[in-house]
């Protein structure tokens, strides 16, 4: 069953990069911007929801967080994509995200690795009070 559940998570992912693609722009930030609101809260849905889907073995098997290769990733990047993607959420609940400050470290993380600043600023949204920044 959760095959069937990644399938469709897959596809919807799949369909959401093609509409960002199809936008007037040379960089995907650009291409973003250029998407009507809605359809830009689509977009952070599927991404949302794909990282869920993925922290979802960990739950009944926690030594997976060390499986599969290490990339090597940007920390900025990162924590800058995962705030682009929970702004909405962030909104709803009427807390602000803010990123401050360059990062130009690389580090060599298991691909797992998302998952944590994934339920750090999670967290932080559940647990701050209206008005409040992350």
């Amino acid at each position: 069953m959760f095959h069937d559940v990644q399938t469709a998570v897959s596809t919807i992912t799949r369909s959401a990069e093609r509409l960002q693609a199809s936008q007037p722009g040379k960089t995907e930030e650009e291409k973003f911007d250029s998407l009507p609101a809605p359809a830009q809260t689509l977009i952070k849905a599927a991404e949302l929801l794909q990282l869920r889907i993925r922290s979802m073995p960990l739950v009944s098997n926690p030594a997976a967080a060390s499986y599969g290769r290490r990339l090597h990733k940007s920390i900025y990047r990162m924590v800058d994509s995962l705030v682009r993607t929970l702004q909405p959420v962030a909104q709803n609940k009427g807390v602000a995200l803010k990123l401050e400050g360059p990062s130009h470290n690389q580090v060599d993380v298991y691909e797992s690795f998302d998952l944590l600043p994934l339920c750090l600023i999670e967290n932080a949204i559940k647990y701050s009070e209206s008005q409040q920044t992350v």
